[in-house]
């Protein structure tokens, strides 16, 4: 297995296809890896990378903190060879939560 550095400057471009097409930005010669595998986006100061729908996903070792999800937007989460899905709701609408409020302050559970 080769090993290979490739450095992005996004002052050329702000988004970099990622996979084995050789047409891609950033090839990577593994069966693992789909053609179209993932893009790295800079949006705003910030650098994303996004799936591309590949068969098996797209992998990022994670060190600390990860926001993971906005209100009903749905993370498929893999652990070993197991998947599932994580979508976070409100369980309460504004005004329901506003009444919970307001009874908590007057009632000590």
């Amino acid at each position: 297995m080769s090993k290979a550095v490739h450095v992005i400057n996004f002052g050329y471009k702000v988004e970099y296809n990622v996979g084995r097409r050789i047409t891609n930005d950033i090839t990577v010669s593994d069966i693992s890896v789909s053609r179209e595998q993932a893009k790295i986006r800079l949006c705003g100061n910030r650098v994303y990378l996004c799936d591309s729908m590949s068969k098996f996903g797209t992998f990022v070792l994670v060190k600390g903190l990860l926001p993971l999800a906005t209100i009903n937007s749905r993370i498929p989460i893999q652990i070993e060879k197991k998947c599932f899905f994580l979508t976070l709701r409100n369980k309460y609408t504004w005004q329901q939560r506003l009444c919970q409020c307001i009874k908590g302050s007057d009632s000590r559970d």
